[in-house]
């Protein structure tokens, strides 16, 4: 059985810099009126961003493959999907990429088909903690040789 975490990278780093912040604030020689006020606000963004990560670190896995099949849950608060084997005819590997101002950001999702090509679900797994595609394909072609895999040929733009 393989499972995956949503990572939470993101809000730690977030927390980590804002302590930062808050202690050069804090520490600062020159006197400023509005210096603690400042450091109270960053601090109390800085035990949010904590929280959340916390809170993304309880949560139970994103997704699960096992020998009975996959249980997944794309969103943090959605509900949760149970497919066996015998329900997923096939597994579309998409890599998508858009642009920002200097970054280039890569979204990779899992996209399952049933009997029929009928579309069950999509799973974002670019944001998954410790994702490898490769223990996956292994795995999914050690349980179930019939599930055939799609990979596109070239990156979407978006």
């Amino acid at each position: 059985m393989i499972s995956y975490n949503r990572s939470s990278l993101i809000p730690f780093a977030t927390a980590a810099c804002l302590f930062v912040i808050v202690l050069g604030l804090l520490t600062h020689s020159k006197t400023g009126e509005n210096r603690f006020l400042m450091a109270l606000v960053l601090l109390i963004s800085a035990l949010v961003f904590t929280g959340w990560g916390i809170f993304i670190r309880r949560q139970a896995p994103a997704l699960v493959i096992g020998e009975q099949g996959v249980e997944l849950r794309p969103t943090m608060f959605g509900p949760r999907s149970n497919f066996s084997w015998e329900d997923i005819v096939s597994i579309q590997y998409v890599v998508r990429q858009s642009e920002g101002l200097q970054y280039v950001i890569l979204k990779k999702d899992f996209l399952f088909y049933g009997a029929n090509r009928q579309f069950l679900i999509s799973m974002p797994v670019g944001k998954l903690a410790e994702f490898d595609f490769n223990d996956v394909y292994h795995f999914i072609q050690e349980q179930a040789p019939h599930v055939t895999w799609e990979f596109a040929d070239d990156v979407q733009f978006y």
